[in-house]
């Protein structure tokens, strides 16, 4: 009769695989399934354009959306009844194209528009000639000598618009601490909070001119809070057109250079570093040093002076570095080259030190000899050192 051998590998291998199998009968029955969802930020669309999500949405209303980032849009392909939402400041525009937009609205359009330049008191004007001939007024909130100052931070400061066959009124919260006030009284509706007036709308012509102080409320972050997209659809109404003017607002080059500035000092500071620690390393062949040199500078000064002597050109040298030092002097002592001989002999004695009975020796021309011309030579030589 054969007796089957299990081998002591064989036991270990199906020991493991029953530990496997009853593991992970155990982890299948207890184990709670629980989905979780991980944000992953805006795509690259969204973080190019803020209103990516207002275009899709008006998309499922059958209303065309659009963006521009110029005012040509009043030249050419805007309809008759289109709505143009401009979140940008009017600063700048033309007056041909002013023209054309008021025209545009008189005819029919329906424009949005986003109050951006603040209202002065010193020029009674703003810089937006358009809300100026409405009649509206801007004021930042920042500002504390106005009327009304919105400075709570009360996010249920929510404003409720009652639109015609609307099942609901529509709230709105403008986050801008700004406000603004009509001064004509022609404005067809106002709408704010208990701190200050946010939204104003005039009928121009046969079109309608919008203002709002904050359009926040339809970029991605806002669009789905409170009922947002819903007043951008009621605003928008009969429109089969929406076109967005988008932020043309520049930075200016001071602050973008202020912004930058840290950046170009470390990088300036860097550079100088390596410059100076580059500089510290010797390059090329080590140099042998001079050797010493001990002739004296007035034994230049002698061999000099008596070779011009000799020359008979101990004037015009002796002219050459008394030039040197009547205009060292003109810059030590005012109205120096004004003076007498004798006097600047005394000018120079003060600034030098030497007596003036030794400084005489320069006025002497007459019979001069070797020996008293090379002493004149030394005599310029000491005062232009003691200059």
């Amino acid at each position: 009769m054969n007796k089957i051998k299990i081998s002591s590998l064989t036991w270990v291998i199906c020991g493991f695989v029953l530990l496997v199998g009853l593991g992970a009968t155990w982890f299948f029955t207890y184990f709670d399934k629980e989905p979780f969802t991980r944000y992953h930020g805006y795509s690259e669309e969204a973080r190019r354009n803020p209103f990516l999500a207002a275009q899709k949405f008006l998309a499922v209303q059958n209303v065309s959306f659009e963006k521009r980032e110029n005012y040509q849009l009043f030249e050419q392909e805007l309809g008759r009844y289109d709505t143009v939402i401009i979140n940008s400041s009017r600063v700048g525009m033309s007056a041909a194209t002013l023209e054309k937009m008021k025209q545009w609205v008189n005819d029919g359009g329906n424009l949005v528009l986003l109050a951006t330049e603040s209202f002065s008191y010193e020029f009674e004007s703003s810089k937006d000639v358009f809300l100026d001939s409405l009649g509206l007024r801007y004021y930042d909130g920042d500002y504390n000598d106005y009327q009304y100052n919105y400075e709570s931070e009360d996010n249920d400061q929510a404003i409720e618009f009652e639109f015609e066959n609307a099942k609901a009124n529509t709230r709105v919260h403008f986050n801008n601490s700004g406000y603004i006030e009509d001064t004509s009284g022609s404005a067809s509706f106002i709408a704010g909070n208990q701190y200050s007036d946010q939204f104003i709308q005039y009928e121009y012509g046969e079109g309608l001119v919008s203002v709002a102080t904050d359009f926040s409320i339809w970029n991605n972050r806002r669009i789905d809070k409170y009922d947002h997209a819903m007043f951008l659809r009621q605003l928008i109404g009969n429109s089969e057109k929406a076109w967005l003017l988008y932020n043309r607002i520049q930075p200016s080059v001071i602050s973008m250079a202020m912004s930058h500035a840290p950046l170009v000092v470390i990088s300036f500071v860097v550079f100088l570093c390596v410059m100076l620690w580059s500089g510290l390393w010797r390059v090329g062949a080590k140099r042998a040093d001079d050797s010493a040199i001990n002739r004296e500078i007035l034994q230049h000064l002698s061999a000099a002076a008596e070779f011009n002597y000799r020359l008979d050109q101990g004037a015009k040298l002796v002219e050459s570095l008394m030039a040197s030092i009547h205009h060292r002097m003109s810059q030590l002592s005012h109205g120096y080259s004004q003076q007498t001989p004798s006097n600047k002999l005394e000018k120079i004695a003060i600034h030098t030190g030497l007596p003036k009975t030794q400084l005489s020796l320069l006025l002497n021309y007459e019979n001069e000899t070797e020996e008293a011309f090379l002493e004149k030579v030394k005599l310029i030589q000491t005062i232009k050192a003691n200059l």
